[in-house]
């Protein structure tokens, strides 16, 4: 089953893993990091790969690689010829505290909870 075919459910859990649960954007000016789409997206990624197989900070680490790569290959907020390093800095930091049970240990609860189901209702 893909989330396409939930989504209703994927919407409302979106919508709570955007609220309290997970630590504040940051933001410089009026960007904010990540942007609400690339947010959308990551959580997405998250469930895709979910659980990570390895220490919290090594798999921060490789999420955040992955994120800045997926923006600069966007050239969305960045680019590769023309990096722009506090959104970079802002995604980094974010990816962090929501993989640091520490600080988001109810997003991470929720995320594992909502995989768990996901993976009943593909069977």
């Amino acid at each position: 089953m893909a989330l396409a075919e939930l989504p209703g459910e994927w919407d409302q859990r979106g919508a709570r893993w955007e609220g309290p649960q997970r630590p504040p954007h940051r933001r410089r000016g009026r960007d904010r990091a990540p942007s609400a789409p690339f947010e959308y997206m990551l959580y997405q990624t998250l469930l895709g790969v979910w659980p990570l197989d390895q220490r919290e900070d090594a798999a921060a680490e490789r999420m955040q690689a992955y994120a800045v790569k997926a923006r600069a290959r966007g050239k969305q907020e960045t680019s590769w010829l023309n990096p722009n390093e506090a959104y970079e800095a802002g995604l980094r930091t974010f990816i962090a505290r929501i993989l640091d049970r520490s600080v988001s240990g109810e997003f991470l609860s929720s995320l594992e909870i909502w995989r768990s189901a996901f993976r009943c209702w593909a069977h």
